[in-house]
């Protein structure tokens, strides 16, 4: 009876692993695409402000210094997405918020 609990947990470790590795990429591509609107909104602007106001040297420079604290930040979030602590008592939560197991689910997770 040992041996067959055990490969249950073991399948259930399993499961709760491939849901916390979907919820780690989508974290990591809500990010990117946050990061290719972020990206394209300021394309937008500065094509449009450089055509209303033909931009200088010194314009030129500045902005190029806000893209390039913007690509920063941006991938600030996504290293940042990419190591979120998220365990699997994590996903296990997840998991028991979209469907009632009587936190039966993290309770096995968490004796793994």
């Amino acid at each position: 009876m040992a041996v067959d609990a055990d490969s249950t947990l073991e399948d259930l470790i399993a499961r709760v692993g491939r849901v916390r590795r979907w919820l780690i990429a989508l974290g990591a591509m809500k990010t990117a695409a946050l990061g290719l609107a972020c990206v394209s909104v300021y394309s937008a602007s500065y094509a449009w402000l450089d055509h209303r106001t033909h931009f200088g040297h010194a314009e030129r420079l500045v902005a190029c210094a806000v893209f390039v604290a913007l690509v920063a930040l941006l991938v600030y979030h996504l290293v940042r997405a990419l190591r979120r602590d998220l365990t699997y008592s994590r996903a296990a939560g997840h998991i028991e918020r979209r469907e009632d197991f009587d936190q039966q689910l993290i309770a096995a997770v968490e004796y793994y």
